[in-house]
């Protein structure tokens, strides 16, 4: 009987090794569909935004659209998955106020980015702010970074200037546009030395952290919009709206929706350095096919070095710190 139970005991106990394995290959399971909802999002915004700008060059209105779609989808997704969103609440508020404000400078400074200059611009200079955040990790967090980091921040510096300086003497260089990206690298930062130390201060799922995104940038963009005569810019574009303009701007709502959330939900993931090795990963792929298919005739042979340059080093950056 001693030997029968032992037996059961030693069944029970393999039966119970296989459960971590199981929640093991679940989690990898949900950590990949989560990044490739992210990327492929991030990556199929950026495009449509660049072509819903040039018909629609009202930026804090394309982002009252967005963020209500978001909003929207986030409600009534609740009858069709089950999850839960936390009402708001006036300490959370004045908390994540101070966030909201840089997601949406983030955002509207690249919405008017996208105006002046080509996507592939916006991708290579917005690399920077992988630079800018390692010296705001050190400062402000106490990050320390290791020579090969050190390295290859350099060497992303000298592609984005060899890209830029080569862009600046090009017929299609515009200096606003560089203010505005200028701008989105400081904000980019800010947001995300803050969004850190949120995510585990208030401890909220990712429903509920793009729910309080979304619903507290909207006084922002109607107020910004109605400030920027935006009202009447709509007024005037929409009636030469066809009906592709329409779906590509309900398509980057949704789309909005679900990096918004995936974004999050990656921030309780992975580390901050996974998640810089997949921004970069996706850049890569990114600026492939804009260099290609949308802004070959703006590149010279010194633009395409500099871009082999950013996005080399960048990679390098990512992966010395998995090291």
């Amino acid at each position: 009987m001693e030997k029968q139970k032992n037996t059961h005991h030693k069944a029970g106990e393999k039966t119970e090794q296989a459960k971590p394995g199981d929640k093991m290959s679940h989690s990898m399971f949900s950590l990949v569909a989560v990044a490739s909802v992210f990327c492929c999002s991030g990556s199929a915004l950026t495009l449509l935004n660049k072509h819903v700008m040039q018909r629609l060059p009202a930026p804090n209105v394309i982002l009252l659209l967005q963020n209500s779609g978001t909003l929207l989808l986030l409600l009534f997704g609740k009858d069709v998955v089950p999850y839960t969103i936390e009402p708001l609440k006036r300490e959370n508020v004045l908390k994540w106020l101070q966030l909201v404000l840089l997601f949406y400078v983030m955002l509207v400074s690249s919405m008017f980015a996208l105006e002046y200059v080509t996507a592939t611009t916006l991708i290579v200079q917005r690399n920077l702010s992988t630079v800018t955040i390692a010296f705001a990790d050190y400062f402000v967090i106490g990050t320390k970074q290791n020579f090969r980091r050190i390295a290859a921040i350099i060497s992303m510096c000298l592609g984005a200037f060899l890209y830029a300086h080569d862009d600046v003497r090009g017929a299609n260089f515009n200096l606003l546009g560089y203010v505005w990206l200028t701008l989105n690298i400081i904000s980019t930062t800010a947001y995300q030395v803050k969004v850190k130390s949120l995510v585990n201060e208030l401890n909220m799922n990712s429903w509920s952290m793009s729910y309080y995104n979304n619903a507290l940038s909207l006084p922002f963009c109607l107020l910004f919009a109605f400030g920027n005569s935006e009202p009447s810019v709509l007024e005037q574009h929409i009636k030469t709206f066809n009906s592709f303009d329409i779906f590509a701007t309900i398509i980057s709502c949704t789309l909005g929706f679900s990096l918004s959330v995936s974004a999050f939900r990656l921030n309780r993931m992975i580390t901050p350095t996974s998640i810089t090795v997949l921004n970069n990963a996706n850049k890569f792929a990114l600026i492939c096919f804009t260099a290609n298919f949308l802004d070959a005739s703006t590149l010279s042979t010194n633009s395409v070095a500099g871009i082999v340059i950013v996005m080399m080093a960048a990679a390098a950056y990512s992966l010395a710190g998995l090291q």
